[in-house]
C-alpha cells in the first residue's frame, strides 16, 4: 500500500510542478497589476490557506468518525433492547 501512496504523491508533485510553472499570483493596485508571486513562490505565499484547509479536513474526518461510532453504539443498544424485549415475551 505504501508504494502505491508514494507513487501517487510523486505523480501529484509532478502535476503540481507542471501547473505552477504557468501560474502567477498578482494583486491589483488601482489600474495596474503587481505580481506578488510566480511559480513555486505561490505555495509559500498561500501556505496559511493550505494549512487551514488541511486542518479543516482533519477536523471533518474526526467528526465523521465520531458520529459513525455514535451511530454504531446506538444501533448496538437498540439491538440489545430488542433482544431483551423478545426474551421477556
Amino acid at each position: 500500500m505504501c508504494p502505491i501512496i508514494l507513487g501517487l504523491l510523486v505523480l501529484l508533485l509532478y502535476y503540481a510542478s507542471s501547473q505552477l510553472e504557468t501560474l502567477s499570483l498578482s494583486e491589483q493596485v488601482g489600474d495596474s497589476q503587481v505580481v506578488v508571486a510566480q511559480n513555486w513562490e505561490i505555495v509559500f505565499t498561500l501556505w496559511p490557506l493550505a494549512l487551514f484547509l488541511f486542518l479543516l479536513g482533519v477536523v471533518s474526518m474526526l467528526l465523521l468518525f465520531r458520529f459513525r461510532s455514535m451511530l454504531k453504539e446506538r444501533r448496538e443498544k437498540q439491538l440489545e433492547a430488542d433482544k431483551s424485549n423478545e426474551t421477556e415475551d
